[in-house]
């Protein structure tokens, strides 16, 4: 199953899905990449069903991330993660990057 994206106001939103595995990981990268314009301020990840999350996955995340505050100087921001994806961003330390407060 891959990510769902909209687009409101000046951001992206992205809803990852239950299990977000390899595929969703290139799949969520693609729609970033390709949903860019001018008016896109920030991208926010949404993770609030997110159950699974793979490394595959934080990967991309990551990659994203890089790429958007480099080249694009677009903020990205996980908001509303699930326990689990949660408990995995501050595991790996990728919590202080993408949760504003710590929390979602």
């Amino acid at each position: 199953m891959t990510p769902v994206w909209e687009k409101r106001a000046n951001a992206l939103v992205l809803k990852l899905p239950r299990q977000a595995l390899a595929t969703d990981g290139y799949a969520l990268e693609q729609a970033v990449r390709q949903s860019l314009d001018g008016e896109i301020q920030k991208v926010v990840l949404d993770l609030s069903e997110t159950e699974r999350l793979d490394a595959f996955v934080l990967q991309a995340l990551i990659r994203l991330h890089g790429y958007l505050n480099v080249n694009r100087r677009v903020p990205v921001q996980v908001v509303n993660p699930s326990p689990l994806a949660e408990r995995l961003l501050r595991l790996t330390g990728a919590d202080r990057v993408f949760l504003s407060d710590g929390v979602g």
